[in-house]
C-alpha cells in the first residue's frame, strides 16, 4: 500500500523524542521515591494526513502509555507532541478542549468502555453534548446517521450495551469516536477481544470510514496478522522504545531486528504443511522488568545475536532500506543512507 499524500502534505501527528516515566513510593506518612517506571523512552515518529500508522509489541511495551500521551490524558515527562503543525505538549483548557474533538479513540474492552447504565443512543450523542455541536433535535439526527453509517438499525438507539453483542458493541464505539468528525482516530487494540469472523468485519468497516471520510488511523495491536491488513507503515515498540520501523512490506518480507523476525514467526500460516515445516522463533525469558531496565540493548538477555557490545550501549538507528530503519548492531545498512541517532522516518 502506497501513500499519496505523504509526499505533498506535512505530518498530522509528529512526536520528538518522547518520554514517559511513572515513579514508584514507600512509604504513607512520608512517602519516598524508590524507583521509576521508563514506560515509554525516546519515541520520534510522524503520521501522515490519510495514513494508517501501526504501533505493535508485546503486552507492557509502552503502547497505550504512548497513546495516552497522544491524547493528551497523559502528560509527557519530556518530549514533544505535534498535531497539525500545533506543539500541544502543554496545551491546556479551551486549547486542549479544542485539539481533542479532532483527536478520538475506540478503546479494546468495548463492553467496559461503555456505561451500563446509558442507553446506546445517549452514548453516541455525549460527545456531540460536550463539544456542544446542534440542538437536540440535530443532535438525535446526527446519531440516526452514525448508527446507520457503522451497520447498526435504529432499533439499537434505545438498547443498553448489555443488551449487544461484542461486535455491535464495538460498532457503538466506533460511533461515538466518530461523532465529532475527527481527523486522526487512536484504534487501540479494538478487534482483540472479538471472535475471528467479527474482527475481519470491524476491520473492514474501519477502511471503508477511512475511504468515506478521509481519516487517519493509529492503530494499536500485538497482533501482526490483524496489522498487515490494514496498516500502511509499522512501528515495533519493546520495552518503551521503537526499535523497528518502515511500511508493512518492508518489514513483513525483510524484517532488520531480531525482536521484529520473533513477532513474525508467531503468526499462525493458513497452510498447515507449511505451519509444520517452519521454524519458530521462541525468546528465551520474559521481558525484563521495566523499573531495572538492562544496560546496552534492552534485547539483548533474551536475543540469540547478542555480542558483548550489546551489552555495553544502545544501538543507533540503522537506516537498512528507504524509510526502513532498526536500532539493531547486526542491522544491514543502506549503502547510501547514514545512520543517525534517532529514527529514520521516511
Amino acid at each position: 500500500m502506497m501513500m499519496t499524500t505523504r509526499a505533498t502534505s506535512p505530518p498530522l501527528l509528529e512526536l520528538r523524542d518522547v518520554t514517559k516515566q511513572f515513579y514508584l513510593y514507600q512509604g504513607h506518612i512520608v512517602r519516598r521515591q524508590v524507583g521509576r517506571i521508563q514506560a515509554v523512552n525516546g519515541v520520534s515518529l510522524t503520521v501522515y494526513p490519510g495514513e494508517n500508522f501501526g504501533l505493535v509489541g508485546e503486552s507492557g511495551c509502552g503502547k497505550s502509555t504512548l497513546a495516552r500521551v497522544i491524547l493528551r490524558l497523559l502528560p509527557p515527562t519530556s518530549g514533544q507532541v505535534w498535531f497539525a503543525g500545533q506543539d500541544i505538549t502543554t496545551a491546556q483548557g479551551a486549547e486542549l478542549h479544542a485539539v481533542r474533538r479532532q483527536l478520538q479513540l475506540i478503546f479494546q474492552d468495548a463492553h467496559g468502555s461503555l456505561n451500563p447504565r446509558m442507553r446506546v443512543g445517549a452514548i453516541i450523542e455525549e460527545p456531540l453534548k460536550l463539544f456542544r455541536m446542534g440542538d437536540p433535535s440535530a443532535r438525535r439526527k446526527r446519531v440516526d446517521e452514525l448508527l446507520e453509517i457503522v451497520g447498526l438499525s435504529a432499533l439499537h438507539h434505545r438498547r443498553h450495551p448489555a443488551d449487544l453483542s461484542g461486535g455491535e458493541r464495538q460498532r457503538v464505539g466506533i460511533a461515538r469516536a466518530l461523532a465529532v468528525n475527527p481527523q486522526l482516530i487512536v484504534c487501540d487494540e479494538p478487534v482483540s477481544s472479538l471472535d475471528v469472523s467479527i474482527r475481519a468485519q470491524i476491520i473492514t468497516l474501519l477502511k471503508e470510514l477511512q475511504r468515506q471520510f478521509g481519516l487517519t488511523y493509529l492503530f494499536i495491536s500485538h497482533d501482526l496478522s490483524v496489522v498487515k491488513h490494514i496498516c500502511h507503515r509499522l512501528a515495533v515498540m519493546y520495552l518503551g522504545r521503537i526499535v523497528e520501523l518502515g511500511s508493512t512490506e518492508q518489514i513483513f518480507t525483510a524484517p532488520s531486528h531480531p525482536y521484529t523476525e520473533a513477532l513474525l514467526s508467531a503468526i499462525p500460516l493458513p497452510d498447515p504443511q507449511a505451519e509444520r515445516q517452519r521454524q519458530r522463533i521462541l525468546l528465551p525469558g520474559e521481558p525484563p522488568d521495566p523499573a531495572a531496565l538492562p544496560a546496552g540493548c534492552h534485547f539483548h538477555p533474551r536475543c540469540q545475536l547478542a555480542q558483548p557490545k550489546c551489552r555495553e550501549a544502545y544501538p543507533i538507528s540503522v537506516a537498512v532500506a528507504g524509510g526502513h530503519s532498526a536500532h539493531c548492531f547486526f542491522a544491514a545498512p543502506f549503502p547510501t543512507a547514514k545512520a543517525k541517532d534517532g529514527l529514520v522516518n521516511d
